[in-house]
C-alpha cells in the first residue's frame, strides 16, 4: 500500500516539534500538508475534513503530560473529520504520534496523545518521543540545549522511512497492525502538581524588561495562548504633568509557561521568572546525560 499524501497537525510554541514532525514527513517521501495548530487564533477554529490521509501529530510534553491547550485543539478535529469515537478501529484515519521533551521524561504524554487523536477519529500505527531544547533552557543552564541536532533529525528521517515501509507491506489501511506505547491510566499527575502558579510570592510566568524592549510584538505574535499584550498607559494626574507611555503586559492565568516569547525576542527583554530558573537550574543538575529518541512501530 502507498503513502498517497500526508498530514502533519503541530503544536509547537517554539518551533521544535515542528521541526521533527518534517524530519519524519521527509522521510516518508510524499507530498504534505502541515496543520499548525500553535497560533492563539487556532484556539477555537474548526478544520477542514481530514479523512483516510496518514497523518503526524506532533506536540512537547509538559509535565509529563501533553499541553492542555494542544489537546482541546487537537479535539477540534473531532466534528469535522466525520469520525465517530464508535466506529471500528481498523476504519479510523491512520496516524503517527510523536512527543517531544526537555531530556527529563515524557512520562504518560504518549500514551495520552494517543487516546487523544483515538477519540477524534485517528488510529496510531507508528508513535516516537523525541528529544527537544527544554523549553526554559538557557546558555548558563542547559537542558538538553541545540537540541533536535543532526543526529536527531536524521532518526527522525529514519523513522519515516520504516513508517513508509511498515505501509508499503500492507494490503490495506485496516491490516495495519496498531502501535503499543508506555504510559498509564490515569494519567500521572505527579510532575503537574509541583508546577505550582506561585511560589513565595513569585509569578512564574515570563517578564519583560522594558529599558530593552522595543515594542516589536514579537512576544505577542508568537504566543500560543494571546497572554501578552502592548499596551497604553496614559496618566494625566494634572494639566502640567502626564505621559503616554506603551508597557507589554503578560496574564498571569493563560500563560503556560512554553518560553516562545523569551526564545524569540530580539532584544532579550522578554526573561524567565526567578521560580522558571530555579527549576531550570535542578533540570540542569538532574538531568545532565543525553537522552536518545525512541522509536514504536
Amino acid at each position: 500500500m502507498k503513502i498517497n499524501a500526508l498530514n502533519l497537525v503541530t503544536f509547537s510554541p517554539t518551533g521544535n516539534s515542528t521541526i521533527i514532525a518534517k524530519s519524519i514527513a521527509k522521510g516518508i517521501h510524499t507530498s504534505t500538508e502541515h496543520v499548525d495548530i500553535t497560533p492563539s487564533t487556532q484556539g477555537t477554529k474548526k478544520y477542514e475534513e481530514i479523512q483516510n490521509t496518514l497523518t503526524i501529530f506532533a506536540v512537547p510534553v509538559y509535565a509529563g503530560r501533553v499541553p492542555t491547550e494542544a489537546a482541546n485543539r487537537i479535539r477540534n478535529l473531532k466534528s469535522s473529520t466525520g469520525l465517530p469515537r464508535t466506529k471500528p478501529d481498523g476504519k479510523k484515519t491512520p496516524a503517527v504520534i510523536v512527543v517531544t521533551y526537555g531530556n527529563r521524561a515524557y512520562e504518560d504524554a504518549l500514551r495520552e496523545l494517543g487516546d487523544i487523536v483515538s477519540q477524534v477519529g485517528f488510529r496510531p500505527i507508528a508513535a516516537a518521543a523525541f528529544i527537544c531544547e527544554h523549553s526554559w533552557s538557557v546558555p548558563e543552564k542547559p537542558t538538553a540545549h541545540g537540541r533536535p541536532d543532526i543526529e536527531d533529525l536524521a532518526k527522525a528521517e529514519a523513522f519515516g522511512n520504516m513508517i513508509r515501509e511498515k505501509f508499503e507491506g500492507a494490503e490495506t489501511g485496516e491490516s495495519l497492525s496498531s502501535v503499543v506505547v508506555p504510559g498509564t491510566y490515569p494519567y500521572s499527575l505527579a510532575m503537574r502538581g509541583h508546577l505550582i502558579r506561585y511560589d513565595f510570592g513569585d509569578v512564574a510566568t515570563p517578564f519583560t524588561d522594558e529599558e530593552r524592549c522595543i515594542k516589536c510584538g514579537k512576544c505577542v505574535e508568537v504566543c500560543p495562548t494571546a497572554s501578552i499584550r502592548i499596551r497604553n498607559v496614559v496618566s494625566n494626574p494634572s494639566p502640567m504633568i502626564g505621559y503616554n507611555v506603551s508597557l507589554v503586559s503578560t496574564d498571569d492565568v493563560s500563560c503556560i509557561w512554553c518560553c516562545a516569547c523569551v526564545k524569540n525576542c530580539p532584544t532579550g527583554a522578554r526573561e524567565m521568572s526567578p521560580r522558571i530558573l530555579l527549576s531550570q537550574e535542578s533540570l540542569t543538575t538532574n538531568y545532565p546525560d543525553r537522552n536518545e529518541p525512541e522509536t514504536y512501530l
